[in-house]
């Protein structure tokens, strides 16, 4: 089995490769700090993906965090939803199905009573954020080209090498600094994923 990922290098990227290597997949990193690999670039997006021959595409590359979403949206719209129908519109003309990571932000704000489950609502025009708001237009990219595909939407994410950003990371950082991490009690819930 061969598996390109792209955004390879990031947080959830590196632990997903090591992960596949020690189950004897041969893995290939597509990403930015691979030389400028980059998802918007549909020649050597195709290029790439060609010349790999994947059994699937993993789709990790993303503006991931919020602050950098909100900070550049024009930046968070071209790599999570121009470079996401990029990646579709290669799996489709080369029939590779895709796994597709996005975010359970793409829930917020929750209105509607808990648990989430699959048929939870999450609608483009309820996005509050611009991350939520291109992970979930990203979605949409994949169900327009892609057949098969998956699409995850992770919770908080948490692991050794993301210490500092992220619900975790703002505690943790907090910790740290002296200060007491406020934490609201009620009937929330939140899911980790390591």
């Amino acid at each position: 089995m061969r598996v390109i990922v792209t955004g390879g290098n990031g947080f959830v990227g590196t632990e997903t490769i090591k992960f596949l290597n020690q189950l004897g997949v041969e893995t290939l990193s597509f990403d930015l700090m691979n030389g400028g690999q980059n998802v918007t670039k549909y020649f050597s997006l195709t290029h790439t993906i060609k010349s790999f021959v994947p059994d699937r595409i993993l789709h990790l590359a993303a503006t991931s965090r919020f602050s950098d979403a909100e900070r550049n949206p024009k930046r968070a719209h071209e790599t999570n939803v121009v470079g996401t129908e990029m990646v579709a519109l290669v799996a489709e003309e080369l029939d590779i199905p895709v796994v597709y990571s996005s975010t359970g932000t793409v829930y917020m704000p929750i209105k509607d009573k808990m648990p989430i489950t699959e048929q939870f609502p999450a609608t483009i025009e309820q996005q509050m954020s611009v991350y939520g708001r291109t992970k979930r237009l990203g979605e949409e990219e994949i169900k327009r080209y892609c057949n098969p595909w998956i699409i995850l939407r992770y919770a908080h994410l948490y692991g050794a090498t993301k210490r500092y950003h992220g619900l975790v990371g703002g505690i943790l950082a907090k910790i740290r600094m002296g200060e007491k991490p406020q934490i609201w009690g009620g009937e929330q819930t939140n899911d980790f994923v390591m």
